[in-house]
């Protein structure tokens, strides 16, 4: 595990690593530094057991600086290097080894002019760098990457938050797939479930070959599982465009020195949460429709939608959302049968969600209004 610790006299934070058995028995602790405040922000293993940390380094000039230190099994440095440029930042929050020990690293990038950017590098297990790109939209707003993951196929899907304004204002869950040898952009993608604060911290690929995503919305624990393309119902294609970045990689000197900390076996209480709810309403799965086989045609609509299933199952509209989760009431013409049709001539322009119930489940699909 790995942690910050502060010397209070000198007021400058070391990297505190430590390894414990399986029972939580200290096996050995050391005190990193870099001669300068580090603190640390993620902790990987690598191949031949290899230890990474990433953190946030003041050297005094950049305005962001990301500090990147490689241990061996026994906490003895191997290399140091930090990403530093005067005037431009690099905050780096996650990691990933590739199968061939090359480093992937997500964050963000910030030139003190633009709002934020998301931030990809990719190095070789030296620490230096194969290629770096900054990944901006074109709306003005602040965006970060928390997590990637890298895919099967060797691309690297990052997630986070864009900010629709840089201080302050609505922010959403923003998701990119760059290709995993240029790291040129092959798509990016908000989801907009409702006019709330939304966000995606950890990003993790399952053994089925799904994602799933841990973050907040509004204040609350939310979690998504959807496809490595991100298909949702409240999916939104978001324009950015990936530009390359030059980080200055400075070699610095790490020290690892024996520290002294025990441990002991706190008294733990167990606490029961208060409710689980479905935040999603709008943000149900494609690949769900993808099983029904469900079509919803025209969308764009203006007058009069069908839904209707290929396998001629009996179908039920159960409820239809607007874009922030509240039901309205459409006329529906037919219901209860192989085909439903619904007047949408009177409901305002705009995404809405249609609940539709089977034989086979409950699924969700978007429709768009317009006129």
């Amino acid at each position: 595990m790995v942690g910050t610790a502060s010397n209070t006299s000198t007021f400058i934070n070391n990297v505190c690593v430590i390894k414990v058995d399986a029972s939580g028995n200290l096996v050995d602790q050391k005190l990193v530094s870099l001669g300068t405040s580090f603190s640390a922000l993620d902790i990987i293993s690598t191949s031949g057991n290899g230890i990474l940390i990433c953190g946030y380094a003041d050297n005094g000039s950049s305005i962001e600086t990301a500090g990147l230190v490689k241990l061996d099994t026994n906490l003895n440095v191997i290399w140091s290097k930090w990403l530093s440029d005067p005037g431009l930042g690099y905050f780096v929050y996650d990691m990933k080894e590739r199968q061939n020990g090359n480093l992937v690293l997500c964050g963000r990038y910030i030139n003190n002019i633009d709002p934020y950017a998301v931030m990809l590098i990719e190095m070789d297990n030296s620490g230096n760098i194969l290629w770096s790109n900054k990944y901006s939209g074109s709306q003005l707003q602040a965006e970060q990457a928390y997590s990637l993951v890298i895919l099967p196929d060797g691309s690297i899907l990052a997630a986070g938050e864009a900010n629709q304004n840089v201080s302050g204002g609505q922010t959403h869950v923003i998701v990119l797939n760059a290709d995993g040898s240029t790291g040129n952009l092959n798509w990016s993608k908000t989801i907009v479930s409702n006019n709330t604060y939304e966000t995606v911290y950890d990003v993790q690929l399952t053994a089925a070959g799904d994602i799933i995503t841990a973050g907040s919305r509004s204040g609350y624990a939310a979690m998504i599982k959807t496809n490595t393309q991100f298909d949702m119902c409240a999916d939104n294609s978001y324009p950015m465009t990936a530009s390359a970045i030059i980080p200055v990689i400075n070699p610095l000197q790490a020290t690892a020195a024996a520290f002294s900390v025990t441990s002991a076996t706190p008294s733990l209480g167990i606490a029961s949460f208060t409710t689980l709810s479905d935040a999603c309403l709008g943000v149900g799965f494609e690949d769900d429709m993808e099983k029904l086989n469900i079509n919803v045609f025209p969308s764009p609509a203006s007058d009069i939608v069908t839904i209707s299933h290929d396998k001629n199952s009996e179908l039920t509209v159960t409820a239809i959302y607007d874009i922030t989760g509240r039901i309205i009431q459409p006329e529906i013409l037919e219901n209860n049968s192989e085909k439903i049709s619904i007047n949408v001539s009177k409901l305002n322009e705009g995404i809405y969600f249609v609940e539709v119930a089977t034989k086979a489940g409950f699924t969700r699909e978007k429709l768009i209004v317009v006129h």
